[in-house]
């Protein structure tokens, strides 16, 4: 007779198997991992593991998360996993460099204080007063202290940027505050009257913000005849006109030697005042000059051409009326996400830009570098003749007919895909010289003439000067263009750009990482088509709504003095029955609506149960079927 305990015994012991091996792999194997992920989101990129290489002095990272606060937000836990595995991952990269703590700062206890001490601050998430702290705190031997104050789920994409920039700053100089040489065509930092009884002009505020954060410098183009310092780390290039040929050669050279370049181009440079005293006040020439450098790097202003967008336009007053005008670009993410490049550490933390006549900055034809666009219009962004800007005493007083040069309409290509004008973007790659023929005539550098860039080339180009101006971003000078009081990213948008220049090219190479999500493709594919049909049958019973309104209208014409519309029985009777039919179609379009959102909810709910019963159903199935057929064998 067989054991009749045998299959429990077999239960148990598979059981005990199951947690042994399971417990035994999550700590001697707790660093051996497959990365299976599309875009590799819990492997450590090439530019992290160069950072934590160089690092001289061991850190000591600590991770602030309240876990009983926590317990009832599953995504923040999951989130919190995530940053816990990936500074794991650090720490064993880092050959013993960095030591990582997890903390759980309780109420009231000594690692609450600690957290505190840091500026890392409990955030209230309950009516009870819990406070949750949620934050990476970083320093090194020499008592050098980084932060992440909050950590947000929405940061998943450059989690890994954020970490390896909060390491890269702890093994840089105390000093180092990064040396930023300015260049620019514009009185940045204000300008001596230039006729008797006129005031002086005031330096741009801009540059005191510059100057808060970076070293910086101011370089004269009219005395450039010879390279420009190495030791300046970033190249800000602001508006650049009439430049000689030996400070364009210089710019082309600090370039091909590693510097980095923050360039602001502008086909219109509202800012750009012509001189007290020119005749020609009209055929003042506002746009900046630098095509054949941006083409040695890839990219091109799009020549006499000025963007504008009917859905990001902001009000402007107009004699005694308010309009929007489109030259006047608000970027508002919370208007279209898809303004912003949320994958990119410069762009990702904007919220609201504005850009006053800006261009359209792009990839070039043949360009070899990588062009990424940083900052984008909406669909309906669009372009028109930067002549028609030319001869205006301010462009502001041509809001109502420059206005009627824009569609509302999306602009698609030959394809039907929806495109938006690039307003800034990242450049990166391998680099040639703008200058083949070599040195022009009064260069006075010794160093050797360089023709190719020994490594990749960095730089980001924006199109637009007038952003940079407090006009359109400090509050009180809001009334200079008649605009409407708002404060907005805009001197962000320039302190993060070099900012991260500033990061070595290690730094630079991290870009934000896939988001900790997976979309489900084929419901969304399923939704769209169902959206596609209700758009379809609502634009045709939307034609016909409009038809009868105007068949109704007509019916409704020839009133009186008195306005009484006088009519005969059958007329009377034409125009009662277009009504009904009318009340009818809007019905009809309502049913359409309500169908839809039905068509939806009943999508969703055979997605769950496909996915919650029926695969765990045919697996129980499988199962069953497979012991019956084991017992008849045994039979």
């Amino acid at each position: 007779m067989k054991n009749q305990h045998s299959p429990w015994l077999a239960l148990a012991v598979a059981a005990f198997l199951f947690l042994g091996i399971n417990l035994f792999s999550g700590t001697a194997l707790r660093f051996w991992r497959v990365d299976m992920t599309e875009q590799s989101l819990f492997t450590l990129s090439d530019g992290t593991r160069n950072i934590l290489k160089k690092i001289d002095e061991p850190i000591t990272i600590r991770l602030f998360f309240s876990t009983a606060t926590a317990e009832d937000i599953p995504a923040l836990q999951t989130y919190a996993r995530r940053v816990r595995e990936l500074l794991e991952e650090v720490e064993a990269a880092a050959d013993g460099k960095v030591a990582l703590k997890v903390i759980d700062p309780e109420p009231y206890s000594e690692e609450e204080e600690l957290a505190n001490s840091y500026g890392i601050s409990g955030q209230l998430v309950s009516a009870a007063g819990d406070m949750l702290f949620f934050g990476i705190a970083a320093n090194n031997s020499v008592d050098k202290v980084g932060t992440i104050p909050a950590l947000d789920a929405r940061g998943t994409a450059y989690l890994e940027y954020d970490i390896a920039k909060l390491i890269h700053d702890l093994t840089q100089g105390e000093d180092d505050r990064g040396r930023v040489a300015i260049l620019s065509s514009l009185p940045l930092e204000g300008q001596q009257a230039m006729m008797p009884g006129m005031p002086p002009q005031e330096a741009w505020a801009i540059t005191q913000v510059l100057g808060d954060s970076f070293e910086t410098e101011t370089l004269n183009p009219a005395s450039i005849t010879g390279p420009i310092d190495p030791a300046v780390d970033v190249l800000l290039i602001a508006h650049p006109k009439g430049l000689s040929d030996t400070a364009r050669f210089a710019i082309d050279q600090f370039a091909l030697g590693g510097g980095k370049v923050l360039a602001l181009v502008d086909p219109y440079c509202y800012f750009d005042m012509p001189p007290p005293g020119q005749q020609n006040q009209f055929g003042h020439d506002r746009t900046s000059q630098l095509d054949d450098l941006l083409g040695a790097w890839g990219v091109e202003l799009v020549p006499s051409q000025v963007a504008g967008d009917p859905t990001l336009a902001r009000p402007v007053r107009s004699g005694n009326s308010v309009i929007d005008f489109p030259l006047w670009i608000e970027l508002n993410a919370s208007v279209d996400e898809g303004l912003f490049n949320g994958t990119d550490t410069v762009s990702s933390t904007l919220s609201l830009v504005n850009f006053f006549c800006p261009g359209e900055v792009r990839k070039s034809e043949g360009g070899s570098t990588e062009v990424t666009t940083l900052l984008s219009s909406s669909p309906t962004g669009q372009t028109i003749d930067a002549v028609n800007l030319q001869f205006a005493p301010d462009v502001v007083q041509l809001a109502p007919t420059l206005g009627a040069q824009f569609s509302a309409s999306a602009q698609v290509d030959e394809e039907g895909v929806e495109q938006r004008v690039s307003l800034a973007v990242r450049v990166s790659g391998p680099i040639s010289s703008a200058f083949p023929a070599g040195a022009p005539e009064g260069w006075l550098g010794q160093d050797e003439i360089l023709t190719e860039s020994a490594g990749s080339f960095n730089a980001i180009v924006v199109a637009d000067v007038d952003c940079m101006h407090e006009a359109l971003w400090r509050s009180a000078q809001m009334t200079q263009l008649g605009m409407l009081e708002r404060r907005n990213n805009n001197p962000v948008l320039v302190v993060n750009a070099i900012e991260n220049l500033l990061g070595s090219n290690d730094l630079l190479s991290l870009r934000g990482r896939g988001l900790f999500s997976r979309p489900f493709e084929k419901k969304d594919a399923l939704e769209k088509a169902a959206r596609e049909r209700f758009l379809a049958k609502d634009q045709e019973l939307q034609a016909k709504e409009q038809e009868l309104s105007a068949e109704i209208r007509s019916l409704q014409e020839g009133a009186d003095e008195q306005g009484v519309v006088r009519m005969t029985m059958q007329q009377f009777e034409e125009l009662s029955a277009k009504q009904e039919e009318q009340i009818e179609i809007r019905k009809q379009r309502g049913r359409v609506k309500h169908d839809l959102s039905k068509d939806i909810e009943a999508l969703g709910a055979r997605l769950k149960f496909i996915h919650i019963g029926l695969v765990p159903l045919l697996v129980a199935l499988g199962g069953l079927s497979f012991r019956l057929r084991r017992r008849r064998k045994s039979a």
